[in-house]
């Protein structure tokens, strides 16, 4: 898990900005990118886990703590994104005894692709 962690990383075009929307960080994911690998081979697709692994790191980034995910909900995923889509992360997190509690958008040129609630923990490891 750790290879898949480091190369969402390697694939962010800048560290986290503050927004009006909240915060955010844009990636773009070649087709050499890990996650595409067996999810389909002749047609990749980015896959969900790998949507929710993007908002943890990023919120792990921001707030320089490990996390962990708890739980999600409300999970919606609208379309597919290919290699080389560029796409924004976009949430808002709050903290609530000892959870942070995350609103998630992934957008692709202005369109939603994706968005959830998480509920993330620090991990203690």
């Amino acid at each position: 898990m750790n290879t898949l962690v480091n190369d969402i990383q390697t694939c962010s075009r800048q560290p986290v900005r503050k927004t009006d929307r909240g915060w955010k960080k844009e990636y773009v994911f070649p087709q050499s990118f890990l996650g595409f690998q067996g999810h389909f081979p002749d047609k990749p697709v980015l896959p969900a886990v790998v949507q929710i692994m993007i908002f943890r790191e990023s919120i792990s980034e921001k707030l320089a703590k490990n996390l962990k995910l708890e739980m999600m909900t409300r999970a919606k995923f609208l379309k597919v994104i290919s290699p080389e889509t560029p796409v924004t992360a976009i949430w808002t997190v709050k903290e609530k005894e000892g959870q942070f509690l995350c609103k998630c958008l992934l957008e692709s040129d202005g369109e939603r692709v994706s968005s959830f609630n998480l509920t993330l923990t620090a991990d203690m490891e």
